[in-house]
């Protein structure tokens, strides 16, 4: 089992190593933890025009949210599905250690999974029966809220395909973006507002859908948002 040629061959070492890089507690900030240059410690006015980084981390998710439009969270678990899915790309079950190392991927898989599981229902727990009388009834839902849970859902879709390999199941979450994205849609057009809001949710269950006019709905979504971006 151990000499077989199908797939990468990985040391145990190596895949120890590789296997402690998939840190489920990884935040998009942690790269900005070291210390700081001999030069910022001789000189704190040299640093003055930087980024305060010692705000709390509900001030730090804000800042996302400000600057990215998409909460922290959110970022996180793409970068978190994205890490595990290549590193089990690199790994084949018919390799002695790939198989082990695999299987002891498992709970990390399956935490991630709760993880995107319970994202997706916080954001998508109010979906409306009909989404235009829910958008009249409610002054939260702006275009913001409504792009917020087309990315959760297709999030869903982004896990369920890159970890889980599966594929009919998710054709619900791809109907859950459509109908997000016509009440982002439609928020847009109450307020007067152009958008065109973030691509990666169309983009992910258009490339999804099994229906051909569900992918092409999709389609002309992105084709109306590039014309409003230019």
């Amino acid at each position: 089992m151990g000499t077989s040629s199908a797939g990468p061959v990985i040391q145990p070492r190596a895949n120890a190593a590789l296997l402690q890089a998939v840190n489920l507690e990884f935040t998009l900030d942690s790269f900005l933890h070291h210390e700081a240059s001999s030069a910022a410690r001789e000189d704190p006015q040299s640093s003055i025009g930087d980024i305060d980084l010692t705000r709390s981390p509900r001030d730090q998710g804000n800042m996302y949210m400000q600057i990215y439009g998409v909460p922290e969270a959110w970022l996180t678990l793409v970068s978190q599905i994205t890490r595990l899915a290549n590193f089990m790309d690199c790994l084949s079950p018919y390799q002695e250690d790939d198989a082990v190392t695999l299987a002891s991927l498992l709970p990390k898989a399956s935490s991630l999974e709760e993880a995107v599981c319970s994202f997706n229902v916080h954001h998508n727990m109010s979906m409306p029966k009909t989404t235009k009388s829910y958008l009249c009834e409610s002054r939260e839902n702006t275009p913001h809220v409504q792009m917020v849970r087309a990315l959760s859902a297709a999030l869903a879709i982004f896990f369920y395909r890159r970890i889980r390999n599966v594929n009919l199941i998710l054709q619900e979450s791809v109907n859950h973006v459509s109908e997000a994205l016509y009440a982002f849609d439609l928020a847009l057009e109450e307020r007067n507002l152009l958008g065109p809001g973030t691509a990666w949710p169309a983009f992910i269950a258009g490339a999804e859908a099994i229906i051909k006019q569900r992918g092409d709905r999709f389609t002309a979504w992105l084709d109306r948002a590039f014309s409003k971006s230019g």
